[in-house]
């Protein structure tokens, strides 16, 4: 069996942070993409949550393959709401 890809480690490790918000019945966005994307773009020199959705757009492609995004790049607002 081949070692899990970095990006995948990363991705599962995202999945299981708690999120203490009250539950939405229908959630737009995945919390995994939510918390990752962040990490990646601070990882690539971001400084600000604005920064994080058109890095995010630029890169959506190869983000689609690697994240659950139904709704497209989460906004920067959801990402400061989420990481705050």
């Amino acid at each position: 069996m081949d070692p899990p890809k970095p990006s995948e480690q990363m991705c599962s490790d995202c999945a299981v942070v708690y999120d203490p918000r009250r539950q939405h019945p229908t959630p737009l966005d995945s919390r995994e993409a939510i918390r990752t994307i962040p990490i990646l773009e601070i990882m690539c020199g971001a400084q600000r949550w604005v920064e994080s959705e058109p890095r995010g757009q630029a890169h959506h492609q190869w983000l689609g393959e690697v994240l659950d995004l139904p709704q497209g790049i989460p906004s920067h607002d959801k990402f400061g709401r989420m990481l705050a």
